[in-house]
């Protein structure tokens, strides 16, 4: 009985362990959200998600600062957020950010400096976020990969000189091929690898025409 009572606690401890800093950043962001108040609506939202990004990216950066190559190989499975999260934070960017900035920028009456800049700011925010997201899953994939031919463990990826990469090795992956859709001189070496390389390399690929789109709107609504 109190096996059975105590599993629903442990769920909840693991769904929590797996997806913190998506849940604080969250909290902040509604905290924001409400405390916030500017006469614009979207302006407010923008707020609401630039507190998001920089909570998560401040806990995301902590995290890696305090986490050596050992401590991520062991950690790797519970700190990834899944492939559903990192689909859902570029759903979430590319959706309400460019339709809050495309509104805000069309608007007749633009708002003041800091508005406005929270506003823009809520695009690279997301991108930044997004590719950070998306190098814990990389860590996890890489670390708790199957067996291949044989059940004989093969690398996913192979940094040059680097026997088991880090923290930081997985950011350099997951922005390279965020900002350029190439591997860069990190060797794919599994299947499974190559085919969340290619979506998150399209993934970037639609975020980052969203990015110019902005920016060319942005300098066209400064100008006028």
């Amino acid at each position: 009985m109190s096996n059975r009572s105590s599993r629903p606690v442990s769920i909840a401890r693991a769904h929590w362990s797996h997806h913190w800093r998506f849940y604080a950043a969250i909290a902040v962001g509604l905290v924001v959200f409400a405390a916030y108040s500017p006469a614009i609506s979207s302006v407010r939202v923008a707020a609401a998600g630039d507190a998001f990004f920089v909570t998560y990216l401040a806990a995301s950066a902590l995290l890696l600062w305090s986490t050596d190559t050992q401590s991520l190989k062991q950690r790797a499975d519970i700190e990834d957020e899944g492939g559903f999260i990192v689909v859902l934070i570029a759903l979430i960017v590319i959706g309400f950010c460019s339709a809050g900035i495309f509104s805000l920028l069309n608007q007749k009456q633009l708002p003041d400096a800091f508005d406005f800049a929270l506003s823009i700011a809520s695009a690279p925010l997301g991108w930044l976020t997004l590719h950070t997201i998306a190098a814990f899953h990389y860590a996890n994939l890489y670390y708790f990969s199957p067996g291949g031919r044989g059940g004989r463990w093969v690398a996913p990826l192979e940094f040059p000189g680097k026997a088991e990469p880090g923290g930081v090795d997985f950011l350099y992956y997951s922005f390279v091929v965020g900002m350029t859709a190439q591997v860069s001189d990190v060797q794919v070496c599994t299947a499974r690898m190559r085919a969340v390389t290619l979506a998150h390399g399209v993934v970037s690929f639609f975020f980052n025409t969203v990015l110019i789109a902005i920016a060319v709107n942005a300098v066209v609504a400064s100008a006028s």
